[in-house]
């Protein structure tokens, strides 16, 4: 790999992201979900924008979720 990428992909942001998932069975074919995701994207400074009198904006987003799904069977029952 030449060295300009190598340079060019240490100079990328990285991003943190961490979630947890609570799921509880309800039913026959349907459950409940609770979910939490943390997302760090770091700091959005686009074009230098905070040496020109402006601030960066550190974009970390908290994120819950609340879900019901249903689950389809996978063994096939005929009609009577």
């Amino acid at each position: 790999m030449p060295a300009a990428r190598i340079a060019a992909r240490a100079q990328r942001p990285l991003a943190n992201a961490l979630g947890a998932c609570l799921q509880l069975k309800t039913g026959l074919n349907w459950s409940m979900k609770l979910e939490y995701r943390y997302l760090n994207l770091e700091a959005n400074d686009p074009a230098n924008f905070s040496a020109h009198g402006g601030t960066a904006v550190d974009d970390a987003f908290q994120v819950i979720r609340v879900g019901l799904n249903y689950h389809v069977r996978l063994s096939y029952e005929p009609l009577k």
